[in-house]
């Protein structure tokens, strides 16, 4: 989510007026993001703008009444070192799928595709808050197998390969009103998280925290959006999103200066091409998330991408401990125009060790002399792969790329390094991967068991409770609020699929030809459904939460999952309408049909796979007015027939809700078989 940013000027001058600085020290320009550097200064020059920088920091965190006790926390030490975090939405297939998780086989496709990842982020409830009353807690409760389940299937296989394990929180889920930290701190211990990402948030409420903490001590909190300097003593992480780096000149980020050990993560969830966020996040040592699935629309890594963080992270991984707490001097001289380079120093075992790393921004490569003030003795170099550099030799740093050069690397585990370094170098394709917005497929109808109807194909008439529709071809217009979920591609342009929003609502066009059908009246009663599940001893392989709640035989069926609902039609002789067997016969029905807007959410068989993320098409709308923070939610309340909305699939068990429903159509022989006749539309 995108928020604007301030220049950072006011706290800088008045940090100089207030400091003891020296005439000759400089005040750091920037913004609230970053901080300026000079431009291919000289050694003096550097020490100045140095001085300068140390001092702001010191007055900086004074002001904000720093407190380092987090960072002191040997539970939350694995944080200093967390430089990769993959965002698992928890409806992509790679993660659950054929009704069990996959975490195993997760892990490895994620080393094979990316490298090393250090830590995760299960995402859960958006976008699919808003569709009934369930809040973001249900959803993670409501997860194959329960909290018991998905601790047992995710989280503990992920610790157990080293990985640790991040839960999201939406502050703007307020309906109905709960004790939103007590419930958080509940799923937190309930799993074993060890971190909470705060959704949306700046800051880590006090309260919060001390929920959290007393149910699980040692988490880690990760605000969305960039944390004031007060909120480093609460927040161990932050995203770095969207971020002004500075493009024209040098600049390190803003709050990994103030606190070293605050790791921030570099993303840029709509862009095709991460190279910037990938070498900005490497050259200040600090943590980058992938994210390829955007809430069920697909935005893969190139495959040059996909190199470029396997080699950053074995970079980061091998010289961890001084990324984490060696001394940084940022933008140190280079003596090249457009090279910025980060020098850290430390001491490991009996040697000192030192590592610098390097942003190319020009358009060009750039051909580098080591400076008299670099270390003398031979160092290691790493791009275009990992080798020997003598002292003074020159080496290349590749036009908007990085570089690495170690001094005191004592070589132990480097032929390993070496190996999985070469395995990258030529990164090959990956069929089922590399596609953005992959063209999605009409998923084959699954119905369980073998149910036999009890109504005649072809009975001569039109049951009780139907309507016949004509068919006909139009260009169907279809309209949906712009969500970040997407749509599918048909007849969507990219700003249908893609990006920003905010309270958009989206036109496109899909040719379409209907059959003559017959459709349902009204939705399948609870009523009628209860009876199909005693004559045919229907029971779902998947059971939970089917048929949940009682009500009125006469009310719409609910607590039904697609699979569900096409075990009803196939047994009664019908089928699901497709959505635009649905908007035609709302839109030609001549008012002959019931609550098709308002009443609740309709299943369509215009079920979807594009080889990331299952969903279907609903229809109708429910009866629940707009909350206040709809924002986030599903645009409530009645609709026009044209309205449709992409329901996310994952299991039947999650799938079932309170406030969808179905109903049902059958195939006419011909166009005269009971049909009435009413007006097409135009």
């Amino acid at each position: 989510m995108r928020f604007h940013r301030r220049a950072l000027t006011g706290l800088a001058l008045a940090l100089a007026c207030a400091s003891s600085l020296s005439l000759r020290a400089e005040v750091p320009a920037g913004t609230l993001d970053v901080l300026f550097g000079l431009e291919n200064p000289t050694p003096a020059e550097w020490s100045r703008w140095y001085e300068g920088l140390v001092h702001y920091r010191q007055e900086a965190l004074k002001a904000a009444g720093f407190d380092d006790s987090i960072y002191r926390d040997p539970r939350q030490a694995w944080s200093d070192t967390a430089f990769r975090q993959f965002y698992v939405f928890m409806y992509d297939e790679e993660f659950f799928r054929g009704g069990r998780y996959r975490t195993a086989e997760l892990i490895e496709t994620l080393k094979r595709r990316f490298g090393p990842v250090d830590s995760v982020l299960l995402w859960h409830a958006y976008p699919q808050l808003g569709y009934d009353l369930r809040t973001q807690f249900d959803f993670y409760r409501q997860m194959p197998g329960g909290l018991e389940g998905l601790r047992r299937e995710a989280v503990d296989v992920f610790h157990a390969a080293g990985i640790h394990v991040f839960l999201d929180f939406n502050p703007w889920d307020l309906e109905p009103a709960t004790d939103q930290y007590r419930e958080l701190a509940q799923v937190v211990a309930a799993l074993d998280a060890d971190g909470v990402m705060l959704d949306t948030m700046d800051s880590t409420p006090p309260a919060l925290k001390a929920a959290v903490d007393a149910a699980k001590p040692g988490v880690v909190f990760a605000p969305e959006r960039r944390p004031e300097d007060r909120e480093l003593s609460r927040a161990r992480e932050s995203w770095a999103q969207w971020y002004d780096l500075g493009e024209d000149q040098p600049s390190v980020y803003r709050q990994r200066w103030l606190v070293p050990q605050h790791l921030q993560t570099a993303i840029r969830r709509w862009d095709t091409d991460r190279q910037g966020d990938i070498v900005y996040g490497f050259f200040n040592g600090s943590g980058l998330l992938i994210w390829d699935n955007v809430f069920g629309s697909w935005n893969p890594y190139s495959p040059s991408d996909r190199a470029l963080l396997a080699q950053t992270s074995l970079v980061q991984h091998r010289y961890a401990r001084g990324l984490a707490r060696g001394r940084w001097s940022p933008l140190i001289p280079t003596g090249v125009k457009g090279l910025d380079a980060n020098r850290w120093d430390w001491t490991e075992g009996s040697g000192e060790r030192t590592l610098i790393l390097f942003r190319n921004r020009s358009g060009q490569d750039l051909r580098v002399v080591p400076p008299a003030t670099w270390p003398k003795s031979t160092a290691r170099v790493f791009w275009p792969e990992p080798a020997d550099l003598a002292a003074g030799q020159e080496f290349v740093v590749p036009a908007g790329g990085t570089q690495a050069i170690a001094w005191g690397d004592d070589g132990a585990g480097m032929g390993d390094l070496r190996q999985r370094w070469l395995a990258t170098l030529t990164p090959a394709g990956e069929p089922g991967y590399d596609e953005r917005t992959p063209v999605p497929v009409r998923a084959t109808a699954d119905v369980e068991g073998d149910l036999t109807s009890t109504i005649p194909a072809d009975s001569g008439h039109l049951p009780d409770g139907f309507v016949g529709i004509p068919g006909g071809k139009w260009v169907m217009q279809v309209e949906h609020m712009k969500r970040e979920t997407g749509c599918y591609p048909f007849g969507a342009d990219d700003y249908a699929m893609w990006g920003w929003f905010y309270k958009d609502r989206v036109t496109h066009s899909i040719p379409a030809t209907v059959r003559d059908v017959a459709i349902r009246r009204a939705p399948v009663t609870r009523g009628e459904f209860l009876e199909f599940v005693r004559v045919s001893g229907y029971h779902p392989r998947d059971d939970f939460r089917f048929l949940q709640e009682g009500g009125s035989l006469s009310d719409p069926v609910t607590y039904v999952s697609l699979e569900d609902a096409r075990a009803y039609a196939r047994f009664r002789g019908e089928r699901l309408p497709s959505e635009e067997e649905w908007q035609w016969a709302a839109e030609t029905g001549s008012g002959q049909l019931e609550a098709m807007s308002g009443a609740g959410w309709e299943l369509t068989e215009s079920e979807y796979d594009d080889g990331h993320t299952r969903f279907v098409m609903l229809r109708g709308g429910i009866d629940l007015p707009p909350n206040e923070n709809a924002d986030w939610m599903v645009a409530r309340g009645p609709h026009p027939p044209s309205f449709h909305a992409k329901y996310l699939l994952q299991s039947p068990g999650l799938d079932r809700s309170a406030k969808i429903t179905f109903r049902t159509v059958i195939d006419l022989a011909s166009p005269g078989r009971g049909a009435s006749r009413p007006d097409r539309r135009r």
